[in-house]
């Protein structure tokens, strides 16, 4: 199946997933389906700085899931959206490596979402916008720093 069929079933999925959660009346629930198919296609789209590690669409998505999710939804949507990807990813055969893609993702997701809860709790009481842009920008600054990290320990084994 090509790339396009298989994000197009995917869309369907997410269409369905969303609809039987607004039929049982969980709003929150169709906001993280979305997003999460959000991240599953992010993932197909990535931009390849020279002597950086790869920055996937999906990082923006994942910045707002982090906002629109308490750490439990987060990291179900992040493990979901990685499972799913593994079925969208090109290449089929190489399992392992899109394995090992889909924990750094999911790594990367945690760090997003722990710096969001640490600058959220830190500077509660705070400025509420100044505090939410600045838990966002901590959360997009670990999210790369994270990956970074990944490839420079990949490199060096």
């Amino acid at each position: 199946m090509s790339r396009a069929g298989r994000v197009a079933g995917l869309l369907g999925l997410s269409a369905v997933a969303g609809g039987i959660a607004a039929l049982f009346g969980n709003h929150t629930a169709v906001e993280l389906a979305v997003l999460s198919t959000l991240v599953v296609v992010g993932e197909l789209l990535e931009l390849r700085p020279v002597g950086r590690a790869p920055l996937p669409l999906s990082f923006a998505v994942v910045v707002v899931l982090v906002r629109a999710g308490t750490p439990r939804e987060v990291v179900v949507c992040a493990i979901c959206a990685q499972v799913f990807s593994l079925f969208v990813r090109d290449g089929a055969g190489r399992l392992r490596a899109h394995t090992v893609v889909a924990a750094e993702r999911i790594t990367e997701t945690l760090a997003a979402g722990a710096a969001y809860r640490v600058v959220i709790q830190a500077l509660s009481g705070e400025n509420a916008t100044a505090t939410v842009l600045g838990a966002l920008c901590a959360a997009a600054i670990a999210q790369i720093l994270v990956a970074d990290v990944l490839v420079l320990a990949r490199d060096r084994t």
